[in-house]
Parts: structure tokens; sequence; C-alpha cells
């Protein structure tokens, strides 16, 4: 999954998680338009890109969730389905709820082929570049207390990346571009390789996850359906955080400086909550063993009636360990804990002789009591000298690109000139 603004996001078909609830824009590899509802809340859906926009995006009237959410049938039944020849048969419709993949029916797949290609004629080259515009403008105002996903099949996901790319960097040769796109390709084949499913299974998603030739790169770029979209003043500033982040530290804008700022502090106590979980975890699992671990629990008997209320009398830095509503990453209950948890957290680490410093300095820094400067805590991240710590790990690494992060720390600690080629053209007055 990668984000492009804000909180909206684009991932491939086969990557969906059953447990996240995305709202969802559009799938290609739904079985004829139709979503399996574990999918999470469905805006709508279609089966070719050229078709979304035709059906939701080239009317006049601003798009907006509930227009999306009118716009999408809400009748739909067995019968009609079997009398539009959308599904095939009742068998294959349930399969298709299911999250199975059946076999289309080779019949109806011709006729659902031809109607598309039929769609896609008559729908022109101004229209798409309209409807496009219209789409981007969605996604760049998509509210900000909602989550959006685009799931795309392998092509379109290329062909929109790509297109998102151009824009970021829209005057950059292909070369530069392709770089980048081998760099989130990286980062998505490590993700499937790490599913860990069956050996045939990954292999499968790794041949669907091909990499494009530089050729065929270009080509999707030069298409003839190009356009430029980020082109309005403050537009750049909902990218994605990398692509902030190579520019702040490319060119030090000062402007963009105070958002980066933001962003290193909000993913810092991410990174701080998913750390304090771990260790939380890490207590509970071993219980039984806390008195090795805090001496103030010398002669504490776990197994005792009401243990866990003498373990906070005997050593109350411990109570986040029974507040029930700690669970997760949970940001306000770790500030709400701050200092006992820095505290337990040390004696922890210097019992169990564990050599983490860089994580010491992350926890000392966002624990401390201070309102930590998070661009001092950018440069430790950069000359820690390996990737980067608080992109790389926890909560955030799959929705921020940790390859894309290192490979901009390098060229900044080795002070190559390259990257000044990630300098965003910024019309900010």
């Amino acid at each position: 999954m990668q984000c492009l603004f804000k909180n909206v996001y684009i991932d491939y078909d086969f990557n969906l998680n059953k447990n996240e609830q995305y709202y969802i824009l559009v799938s290609e590899l739904a079985g004829n338009g139709f979503l399996p509802e574990h999918r999470g809340k469905q805006l709508v859906s279609a089966n070719t890109y050229e078709s979304l926009l035709e059906n939701y995006f080239s009317t006049e009237e601003k798009v907006s969730i509930e227009s999306l959410e009118k716009a999408k049938p809400n009748n739909f039944s067995f019968e009609k389905a079997l009398e539009d020849n959308q599904v095939a048969d009742e068998e294959e419709l349930l399969a298709t709820f299911s999250g199975e993949s059946p076999e289309i029916k080779e019949e109806s797949t011709e006729k659902h082929e031809e109607k598309d290609e039929d769609n896609t004629k008559e729908f022109t080259t101004e229209s798409f570049i309209f409807a496009e515009r219209k789409l981007w403008d969605f996604l760049l105002e998509f509210p900000a207390d909602k989550t959006l996903a685009l799931y795309l099949d392998k092509k379109t996901y290329d062909r929109f990346f790509i297109k998102y790319l151009s824009n970021v960097y829209p005057d950059r040769e292909p070369e530069f571009l392709y770089e980048i796109y081998d760099l989130y390709h990286i980062k998505d084949t490590f993700y499937i390789s790490q599913l860990g499913r069956d050996t045939g299974y990954i292999e499968q998603k790794l041949i669907t996850l091909a990499k494009l030739t530089p050729i065929d790169f270009e080509e999707i770029m030069k298409s003839p359906d190009g356009f430029r979209y980020l082109d309005r003043e403050g537009e750049q500033l909902n990218l994605a955080i990398e692509f902030l982040l190579a520019h702040y530290l490319s060119s030090k804008d000062k402007f963009v400086e105070r958002k980066i700022a933001n962003e290193v502090k909000k993913v810092c106590w991410r990174y701080v909550a998913s750390e304090v979980s771990g260790f939380r975890r890490d207590l509970l699992r071993n219980y039984l063993n806390l008195s090795f671990i805090y001496e103030k629990l010398k002669g504490w008997d776990p197994l005792a009636k009401n243990a866990k209320r003498k373990m906070v009398m005997a050593e109350p830095r411990l109570a986040f360990l029974i507040d029930n509503e700690f669970q997760g990453f949970n940001v306000e209950k770790v500030k709400e804990y701050s200092g006992e948890i820095l505290e337990c957290y040390e004696i922890y680490l210097k019992k169990m002789r564990e050599e983490t410093e860089l994580v010491n300095k992350i926890l000392r820094a966002v624990l401390g009591g201070n309102d930590f400067d998070p661009l001092k805590m950018l440069n430790v991240d950069i000359e820690n000298g390996f990737a980067s710590f608080i992109f790389g790990t926890g909560p955030t690494e799959r929705s921020i690109n940790p390859y894309f992060i290192s490979h901009i720390y390098k060229l900044y600690r080795d002070n190559d000139p390259k990257l000044k080629k990630f300098t965003l053209t910024m019309e900010i007055s």
C-alpha cells in the first residue's frame, strides 16, 4: 500500500487485508465490478479505469463522498445481476462475494469485454482528461477524518502511479522517475515476500508484480492521456511525506519545514507507541519473571490473590501493564504514562543487556517530558548511518517507503549533487 496524498492510498488488489476497513474507490479484479463486503465500505467500483471516470467523474457537478454513494446501486439482487449478464450464474456471484476467484464463463466474459471496448471508444481523450481532473480533485480534497484506498490491478496501478510520479516531478527525465519507481517496486516485492503464506502463493504474486522495463515505463509516461494535475498553488503540500521530505532535504525550504516537523513528530509518536506496545507485550509475557527485572518486586508472588494490584502497589511505575484501555498503538495512553514507561523501559534494557542506543534516544526525546525538537530527531535518524529507523519500522512501514527515504538519506549524507533533482517545483505565494 502506498500513500499518495495525506490519507489517500493505492494498493494492488491482491494485497487486501481483510481486517482493514477502507473506503474502496475502484477495483478491477473484483469479479465483474462487484466487491466482496469484507473489503470495507465501498464507494464505487468499475471494471476499467476509463469506465470509473466515465460513470462517476464526467459530470459538471463537484464530486463528493455523498454524491458517489448516491450514484452507487443500492438495489442489487441475484435476479437483476443475472438478467443483465453481469455475472454468469448464481454460483459465480456467491463466489465473488466470498472473496474467491471463480473461473468466469467464457461467453459472459466476451460480452463484458466487448461492452467495455465500445465504451472506451466513445470516451474521448478530452472527456478522459476532464474526468481524471475531477478524480484528482476528489483525492486531493478527501476529508481528513476518513481514509480512502484505490485498489487497482497491476496494469492500472502502474499507469496511475507513473502518472503520479510524472506530476510530482513534471520536468524530470524518464531515467530519474524510473529509479524512483524501482525503489517502490523493491518495497512492494519485499512486502509480498513477507506475507507468510505458502511458497506457490508468494511466487505467483511476485510474477504478477513483475517490474516494468525502462522502455515500457517510458511508453506509459509519454502516453497521450498525460496531463499536469499538481499545478495549483499549495497542492504539492498534500503529497506523501517521503516526497516532501526529499524536497526539504534538497532545498531547506522554510515553508515546508513546519509541515515536516509536524509529520516527524506524529511519526515519532506512532513509532514510540508501537515500540511501547511491543515492550508492554514483552513484560506481560514475562509476567512471572518481573521480580527479576524490577528489584522492588522482590518477594512478590505473581500467582497470589490480587497479585496485579499488589504488583502496582510495590512498583507503581508498572500501572500501565494493568490498564485495560492500553490497547494497540495507543498514543494517548503512552503520553499518559510517558514518565513511568521511560523509567521502566530503561531498567528493562539495562537488565536485559540490550544495545539499542537509537531506540533509547528516540524514547528519551519523545517521552522525556519536554516538547522534543522533531528536526533534531530527524538528524539523529539520518546520522545513524543505516536505514531510517523512525520511518522504516512500526505502524508506518507499509504506507511510507523506507527504501526511498533511505536512498534520500544516503544522498544527503554523501552531499551528492543528485539530491537537488528531488527539489519540487512549488508555486506558493
